[in-house]
């Protein structure tokens, strides 16, 4: 379908589950019948689904087994102004890989039992909100990544909820960052510069906040 389709196509895919990897290069709405009924299975394939053209919209899907060698992902993003919306990622190296993108939305999606929920490397100006995180080794890990805000998700049960390094200007704000690991836990913070963390619950973690070589937090 994305082959013989156009930027601004909308791709309707029913419930089911389907055995495939996607690779998407138009400007394309892949929008799934229901979320827990419409399974993208990678069978643990390096990328599941692969965005590299701007202005794509991923909703209603769960998406599982990539493989878990380094930087495999459910869904990885090389390009702008996408957005992923209501969808269950799971049993992945990484949810959702975020390599040299700007201004994405990640919103109302669940990531358990990953490596990484979300990995933003060297990307910016991105909002993930609304999501539930939970189970995997790091929540949302930051990578050289500049200008990114998290809110209103709740993080609880990973190795670390959020592991920031060499990275600016990050917002944590509206989270419940709670019960994680307890030698780690919470909020990690490395080689980091203005990183505003307001009106969050952090609770019940080994460490709440762990600050090192960083300034303006």
């Amino acid at each position: 379908a994305i082959i013989n389709s156009t930027d601004g196509y909308t791709i309707f895919v029913f419930n089911g589950t389907y055995y495939e990897t996607i690779y998407i290069n138009k400007s394309v709405n892949l929008i799934g019948e229901k979320r827990n009924l419409t399974e993208i299975d990678g069978e643990y394939n390096e990328i599941i689904i692969h965005l590299k053209k701007d202005n794509i919209q991923i909703k209603n899907f769960t998406i599982r087994n990539s493989n878990g060698n380094y930087r495999n992902s459910g869904i990885r993003i090389e390009s702008d102004k996408n957005s992923i919306f209501n969808c269950s990622i799971y049993r992945t190296k990484t949810g959702i890989h975020l390599k040299n993108a700007f201004s994405n939305i990640i919103d109302n999606c669940t990531f358990y039992n990953n490596g990484d929920g979300i990995l933003l490397e060297s990307s910016q100006n991105n909002i993930i909100s609304g999501s539930l995180i939970c189970h995997n080794s790091i929540g949302v890990c930051f990578e050289n990544a500049n200008n990114n805000q998290i809110s209103l998700n709740y993080m609880h049960s990973n190795g670390y909820a959020c592991l920031i390094n060499g990275s600016s200007n990050i917002v944590i704000n509206h989270c419940n960052i709670s019960d994680n690991q307890a030698n780690h836990g919470g909020i990690y913070i490395n080689d980091c510069k203005n990183i505003q963390i307001k009106n969050n619950i952090i609770s019940h973690n080994g460490i709440g906040i762990h600050l090192y070589s960083s300034e303006k937090i």
